[in-house]
């Protein structure tokens, strides 16, 4: 603690220095660099993967790339109680991508990138907190308290998802009330921050292994709201976007505790779209949905977990609606194709405090087109090892490797008949609280 706020101290010094003044002397300064943090998250991820249904170049279908990510966020105390100042960036650097596959967005194409951000805090007691700038929406990574639906967009890459405009948050005991007013947004795929709005036209780089948008800029507004007393949960969002669509979203749990069974937790989430506008003429479906539920048990070191999960029409001409938020999960295969339905059964094993091992399996069934002219019936299987470090110089590092491997039969499709995959992600994190 003494190491910490000496740091402070010395920070505010070259502060000082930097602009001329003393402004460590300054009780009001002072107390906002006292409070300040400074954090940085590394990243060491890296996946290989052959997906045969995904688009070539960009997507796929083969997949190689290993990332070190360098994740600094930086949080003023407060000035009047009122005012603070986060501010962060994330770089990415590539440590190897075979220039012969796709690094499938954990680059920029194949190169490495930076992403920044900043925003201005405005903490107004009971009535709530405003951010006003650029601002994290990653549950996953810390930057919301809650999956805020159709808020939170918490990324599967090495930097976590971000949004430009206003973000409102405020607390009324059980309940909590969100809004978002969104002009751009980064992180998860996109590796710059990208307008909101109806895509124009998609193109390829120069180099061929990414896409460059032109967009119709759109902004998006989202209000959510949120009840939570520890053991149950029930929320909803909803948002609009002229030209593209109207989503609404929810998701709810329950969770319980039997001395002598276990401990279980019982969630669900459902979501409705509809396209508007301009969108609604790129589609020949109005609307589309996804429901999706899940169990868990656990007892001692074992945990199950079963899930379900049902999709409607895929929109092709909407970019903004995406189906694919569902329980079931595989490393390979999707279980967002056209009125797909999907199950999945999962168990872990904790073999000791450090090490965590399970086994997830998916089954797909739905169609690749619209007329239903080819069905999808697919099977994953997913091998999990997890591993944290509970002492020492190195504790909260964490490490888990997943093993994919999987299948889906397609007959009739121009794909082929059966498509075979594998998947191998290997991800290592450890976090640093600088100051």
């Amino acid at each position: 603690m003494k190491k910490s706020l000496s740091n402070k101290k010395a920070i505010s010094g070259y502060i000082a220095v930097a602009l001329g003044c003393q402004l460590h002397s300054s009780p009001v300064l002072s107390n906002v660099i006292d409070d300040s943090t400074l954090n940085l998250k590394l990243r060491n991820e890296y996946r290989n993967a052959e997906r045969p249904s995904a688009n070539d170049g960009v997507y796929g279908p083969e997949i190689d790339a290993w990332v070190q990510g360098f994740l600094f966020d930086f949080e003023s105390g407060k000035v009047a109680n009122t005012f603070s100042i986060e501010a962060g960036t994330y770089q990415v650097e590539k440590l190897r991508a075979d220039p012969d596959k796709s690094t499938r967005m954990y680059l920029d194409g194949h190169e490495s990138f930076n992403i920044s951000y900043a925003n201005l805090g405005i903490d107004l007691g009971s009535v709530g907190h405003f951010k006003v700038g650029q601002f994290g929406t990653d549950y996953r990574y810390g930057s919301l308290d809650y999956m805020i639906p159709l808020i939170d967009n918490s990324s599967v890459r090495t930097v976590p998802s971000l949004n430009e405009g206003v973000f409102y948050e405020g607390a009324f005991g059980n309940f909590h009330l969100y809004g978002m007013y969104s002009q751009r947004y980064a992180g998860g795929y996109y590796q710059e921050w990208t307008d909101e709005g109806f895509v124009t036209d998609i193109g390829l780089g120069p180099d061929g292994d990414k896409f460059v948008l032109k967009i119709d800029k759109k902004p998006q507004y989202t209000v959510a709201g949120l009840w939570d007393n520890k053991m149950s949960m029930l929320s909803l969002g909803v948002s609009y976007q002229e030209d593209l669509s109207i989503q609404t979203m929810t998701r709810g749990s329950h969770s319980w505790m039997d001395p002598e069974v276990g401990y279980f937790k019982a969630e669900f989430v459902g979501f409705y779209a509809k396209p508007i506008g301009l969108s609604e003429d790129l589609n020949l479906d109005d609307s589309t949905y996804a429901v999706s539920g899940q169990l868990m048990w656990n007892k001692d070191r074992v945990t199950v977990m079963g899930a379900v999960g049902q999709v409607g029409p895929k929109l092709p001409g909407s970019m903004d609606i995406d189906t694919d938020i569902g329980f079931p999960f595989d490393q390979s295969i999707d279980r967002n194709h056209n009125n797909m339905f999907s199950w999945q059964l999962s168990g872990f094993y904790k073999v000791s405090d450090s090490i965590n091992a399970g086994l997830a399996l998916v089954v797909t069934d739905g169609y690749e087109d619209r007329d239903e002219t080819v069905e999808i019936e697919g099977l994953g299987a997913n091998f999990i090892l997890q591993h944290s470090v509970q002492d020492g110089p190195l504790k909260g590092l964490q490490t888990m490797l997943i093993l994919n491997k999987a299948q889906e039969y397609r007959e009739g499709s121009s794909l082929g008949d059966k498509l075979d995959y594998y998947d191998i992600k290997l991800t290592v994190h450890y976090d640093l609280n600088l100051f």
